[in-house]
């Protein structure tokens, strides 16, 4: 068992990894006012709900470890132990997964308040964003 939750070490600390600084021309820009902006959107940032994203995906990738650790422990007449590791397994990858996710939504948010403050941001679209939503809190 030991085996299986070091290879996923580096999936469980990728959530934690994520680079959340952006990219922004700073041309033209009065550096104490964007200081500011930086600091105020990045306060929105951290207030997305990271929890959901982790919860979600822990439990979809458990589901799925359980039922391949069944499967693969079936072959070798043990399907109960096979779907344990397989729960294990898949709930610690599924962890590791959503919190690199929702880690990513909280960096887009983190830039989307940028733009609608008027900054140039140059890293800017992700693809697993879809789902986010700005308010603007004025």
């Amino acid at each position: 068992m030991k085996k299986p939750v070091i290879l996923l070490l580096p999936i469980i600390v990728a959530g934690c990894a994520y680079n959340q600084k952006p990219v922004v021309d700073t041309y033209n820009v009065d550096p104490v006012q964007y200081d500011k902006d930086y600091g105020e959107c990045l306060t929105i940032s951290e207030n997305y709900d990271v929890s959901e994203d982790v919860k979600v995906n822990a439990t979809n990738a458990a589901i799925v470890g359980t039922a391949t650790g069944a499967l693969a422990g079936w072959e070798l007449d043990n399907a109960g132990g096979g779907a344990l590791i397989g729960l294990a397994v898949g709930a610690a990858a599924g962890a590791g997964a959503g919190a690199a996710v929702a880690k990513e939504k909280q960096a887009y948010v983190l830039r989307e308040c940028l733009v609608q403050r008027g900054y140039n941001v140059l890293d800017h679209k992700s693809s697993n964003t879809k789902n986010v939503t700005i308010q603007n809190p004025s």
